[in-house]
Parts: C-alpha cells; sequence; structure tokens
C-alpha cells in the first residue's frame, strides 16, 4: 500500500514537473510562415490543400476563390508600409483558431474596434503581428507571469526582397478577472538560427516601426462585462 501510494506521489510530482505554468509553446499558437507553430492556413481548408514536398507540408490554394479567405485579406492589410508610417497596436480577441482569426480580420480589414474587455470563462487570444520589413520576424515561445503576457520577437536576416508579413493568433485559454499587459519585446535570435549560420542584426528603428506594439486589455465578472461590438 505504501508502495503504491509513493508510486502515485512520485507519478503526480513527475507530471507538475512536466508542465511549464505560464508558457504558451509555439506549438500552439496559429502563425504564418514561422517555424514551430501551426501553419494558419489549415484554420481554412476549403481555400487551401495539403501538398508534400519531401519532408515538407506546403499549402497552395485550391480554387480561384483564394482571395476571398481570411489568410488573403489579413496578409493584404500587412503589406509595407507607407513612408514614415507605423504598425498599431497588437490586440486580443475573443475565441480561439478560426473565430479569433475571424474577429482580428474584422479588426485590420473592417474597422472594428479593438475589443478592451472580455468577459471571464470565455477564451480569449492575442494578435500579434508584422509588416514586411525584407527579413522574417519569428516569435519565439510566449510566457504569462500572473497578469503580464510577454511577446518575444527576434528578426532572422533573408536575401529574398519580399517576404511574406509575419503574424499569429496566440490563444490565452480563460483568463481570471484582472487586468493585462501584453509585452510586445525584441530578444536575441535563438540559437539554432546562430548555429545555421545566421547573423544576429542590429535593432535598427525599423523594427519599432514594423512590428505590432504592446497594449492591455481587461477581463472582468459577466456581470460587469463591457458591452462592445
Amino acid at each position: 500500500m505504501r508502495l503504491l501510494f509513493a508510486l502515485a506521489m512520485l507519478s503526480a510530482s513527475l507530471a507538475v514537473a512536466d508542465e511549464r505554468p505560464g508558457e504558451i509553446p509555439l506549438k500552439s499558437i496559429w502563425a504564418n510562415d514561422m517555424p514551430g507553430t501551426r501553419n494558419i492556413r489549415e484554420l481554412e481548408p476549403e481555400f487551401f490543400e495539403e501538398v508534400i514536398d519531401g519532408d515538407r507540408r506546403l499549402y497552395k490554394n485550391r480554387n480561384d476563390r483564394f482571395r476571398d479567405s481570411i489568410y488573403w485579406h489579413f496578409g493584404g492589410a500587412l503589406d509595407h508600409l507607407q513612408p514614415g508610417g507605423e504598425a498599431r497596436k497588437g490586440f486580443a480577441v475573443t475565441g480561439t483558431g478560426l473565430d479569433a482569426f475571424r474577429e482580428a480580420d474584422q479588426v485590420l480589414n473592417k474597422g472594428a474596434r479593438p475589443r478592451k474587455s472580455f468577459a471571464e470563462g470565455k477564451d480569449v487570444s492575442i494578435v500579434y503581428f508584422s509588416h514586411q520589413a525584407g527579413t522574417n520576424i519569428y516569435l519565439d515561445d510566449v510566457t504569462r507571469e500572473g497578469n503580464v503576457i510577454k511577446v518575444p520577437f527576434f528578426p532572422v536576416p533573408r536575401g529574398e526582397r519580399d517576404l511574406p508579413a509575419n503574424y499569429a493568433i496566440i490563444p490565452l485559454g480563460k483568463l481570471p478577472a484582472g487586468k493585462y499587459r501584453v509585452q510586445i519585446v525584441q530578444v536575441p535570435m535563438t540559437q539554432k538560427y546562430i548555429d545555421a549560420g545566421y547573423t544576429q542584426p542590429p535593432r535598427p528603428a525599423i523594427f519599432d516601426r514594423v512590428v505590432s506594439k504592446s497594449f492591455a486589455f481587461e477581463v472582468v465578472k459577466p456581470a460587469d462585462a463591457a458591452k462592445e461590438p
């Protein structure tokens, strides 16, 4: 009996040790052209088909209705900035996956105001994006410590002149009531890119201009939820 109890306690402790509270790993994030994430085109299978090329999974437009996809319009909204322009703030949306992607599209392309408050008990996702900048701008694992969510990004130099905009829908799950701050910050390039021969780029002002800005939102008790469109 004591042996069974000891084994149960050991199993529980190992389970806790395996969990990393406060981390939102890349593999749970829907994103466009970011290694380690879930391909956001999979959210709209009616517009894309999977093509296996060796050990790569590619997604090509399925038909002429490709331009009706959220993916198409979302990317169009993140084209090159006008001279002197700056990226807007990131924002939070309700739901996860396709529902979150749809609401994000309403904000970026349809003029909807980003929500500032969300009802407790509802799923919340945050939207990160960067405009085209002649380089890839990738995410590292996102973390949440208390009411502060850190979204770390780093540029990876590429030779192509025009690269697709990088953006992500980051699920936070159901959050307790409170005020939250989302910090979008540049971090050093991860080691695997350095090992692959990439050179850590400097921090020119362009990254301050093209990457979405930090922002805040609130989660409130259902009875106090703000009635926003």
